[in-house]
Order: C-alpha cells, then structure tokens, then sequence
C-alpha cells in the first residue's frame, strides 16, 4: 500500500487516536485487521476513527483485493433480499470534523467514486433557484407546498455529480434555501433513494463507493462493508470551519464557530 497511498500523504497529522472495535461475534483475525489499517493508515491518521468491521475474515480479504483491484471477483454482501451489493465505504461525523476531505481521498486511494450527501439538498435548492422556482416554507396540507414538493422531488432525484461541485453551493443563500427544501418528506425520500443508487450502482461501473454524510452507516446503506465515523475536538472543528468560510470570501468569526459547532 506504500506505494499506492501518494495521495493521501498530504493529510495532516494530529494527536487525534484510530479505534478499531472487534465484532464479539466474529471479531477479525490480526492478519487482517492489520491489513485493514496499513491500507487506510495515512488515510485515517488526521482524525480519531471508529472502524466497525466486515463479518468475516475471508469476505474480508475478498472485500480488500476488490478494493485494491486485484483479483478473486467482487466481494458479495447480502441483505434481506440477498441482493448482490458492492463494497461500500460509510463515513459518518459532526460538522466540520473533516470527514468529508478524509472521504474524497480515500476515495482517491481506492479509485472510488465519492458521494458528499450533504451536498445533496443545497444542489436540489441550487437548481430550483436558477429556474425561478419558488421556494415555500413546508407545511402541511398547504396547497402550494403540495404542487412543489411534487416538482422539488421530482429535480432532486435527476441531479447530476456535477452540480455537487458547483462553487456557488457553499453561499449562504443556497445554504438557507436547502434548509427549507430539506424540510419536504417527498425530497428526503427522493434523495434517499438517490443515494442507495449509488452505493448499488456506482458511477462509470466503479468497484465500489465512498459516500459521506449524516446517516449513511445507520439509515442509507447499514449493510456498508466498511464504516468510519470521524470525530474532532470543538476546537479544531471551529478552526476548518472558520478556514473554509475564509477561503469562500465571507466575513466570520472564529468565536462564532465555536459557539454554533456543538450543537452540529
């Protein structure tokens, strides 16, 4: 992995720690844990992590040289359909905490490609603003909200990757209209949905996919081969977010982060 792990070498050092939690049912061997962490170690060594593992060793290993794109066939998980699934990598976290740079590398590394869900409902609320659409508060059995969760639900399942990369989505207009489209039931389901695509079928017939967000270990794919959540202290957590809006020309306060990130 030395050799194939350039990309994530930028990655900053910190006194953050990496927890590895056997399953008491069928806890991995050494050989294999160990193999988990030599690849993902660079990766994984910018935040405290929490590493859930696959159910078995040789599903495992099977889930590792499909990763590394080697051979032996694509690794199989079975839900309660006994559906086929490719391997997926979960990655869960507070605001901030920097899972979503630890996401795009990885991803990176793996040659994956990645899904920042959190993007999703800005780039839902992007696209209504640039056709004009109104954006009403929901309500129930409010009749215009009615007639527009059907159309709002209808843009956010069509979204494309390349709307998520779009700069004006960290503005903070988008921000507090994605707030109100977040709040329609038919446009949470819609991008739920949107999201279990991509770990069933990912882009350009990838092995695999890397998705981050709220949920997505517990609600969105809970059968995730790998699951990460990525923790930081409030202060460092205050320090990116402060940085991120700097860079995005907006005049904050770091004291403000502070004050606001807990509750994230």
């Amino acid at each position: 992995p030395s050799s194939s792990s350039s990309s994530l070498s930028s990655l900053p050092s910190s006194s953050s720690s990496l927890s590895y939690l056997p399953s008491s049912s069928s806890p991995l061997p050494p050989s294999s844990s160990a193999a988990a962490l030599l690849s993902c170690r660079l990766a994984l060594s910018a935040s405290s992590l929490l590493i859930l593992p696959f159910p078995s060793s040789r599903a495992y290993s099977r889930l590792l040289r499909s990763m590394r794109g080697g051979g032996g066939g694509e690794p199989t998980m079975k839900d309660s359909q006994s559906a086929r699934k490719l391997p997926v990598v979960a990655i869960d976290g507070p605001a901030a905490s920097g899972k979503s740079t630890l996401a795009h590398r990885l991803a990176a590394h793996l040659s994956f490609p990645c899904l920042d869900t959190g993007l999703l409902y800005r780039a839902t609320a992007l696209r209504l603003h640039r056709k004009g659409l109104s954006i009403p508060e929901y309500r129930k059995e409010d009749r215009e909200a009615e007639v527009a969760e059907e159309q709002f639900a209808t843009e956010a399942s069509s979204l494309s990757l390349q709307e998520l990369e779009d700069p004006e989505l960290s503005s903070d207009l988008v921000g507090e209209l994605a707030s109100i489209v977040s709040a329609y039931p038919r446009v949470r389901k819609a991008l739920e949905s949107y999201q279990r695509n991509f770990c069933i079928k990912p882009p350009n017939d990838a092995r695999g996919a890397v998705l981050v967000g709220r949920d997505i270990g517990t609600v969105i794919c809970p059968e995730a081969a790998v699951k990460l959540y990525v923790e930081a202290d409030v202060e460092t957590r205050a320090q990116r977010r402060f940085h991120q809006q700097q860079e995005s020309g907006r005049k904050v306060r770091l004291e403000g982060n502070i004050n606001g990130l807990p509750e994230r």
